[in-house]
């Protein structure tokens, strides 16, 4: 119900900025060189949260590779963590939610028993400008 109360009234932007206030805070000190990563990591984070009535798709550039990483822990696979610019191309069109219903019976309901909050995305290579 908070989640959904967050979307509708329009401050889960607020509420992310929030938590990566409370996140630098009680960073410990010799952790505080990686404020950077956790930045980059709560961006993402926010941008691949689904929400209702999103009619096109993003793309987000941040400054390590988080997805790759986070993916290799998940996997149990050493992953190490980088600082080189990564475009992720994040789907939010073609599983698009047009009613509260639709949204709340989809990702609240079914998307909490299997943890499907976010959308897909894949990673975007670099184009060099003219060629496509």
């Amino acid at each position: 119900m908070a989640l959904i109360r967050l979307i509708a009234d329009n401050k889960i932007d607020a509420f992310y900025a929030e938590s990566l206030k409370v996140l630098m805070r009680i960073l410990p000190p010799e952790f505080a060189r990686l404020a950077p990563v956790f930045e980059d990591a709560v961006r993402l984070n926010r941008s691949l949260l689904k929400q209702p009535f999103q009619t096109e798709d993003l793309d987000v550039t941040v400054r390590y590779n988080i997805w790759e990483f986070y993916r290799g822990v998940l996997r149990g696979d050493s992953v190490s963590l980088a600082e080189k610019p990564v475009t992720h191309h994040i789907d939010r069109t073609s599983q698009a939610y047009w009613t509260w219903d639709d949204f709340c019976r989809e990702v609240i309901w079914y998307g909490n028993k299997k943890g499907a909050y976010l959308y897909t995305n894949r990673e975007v290579e670099p184009q060099i400008a003219g060629i496509y």
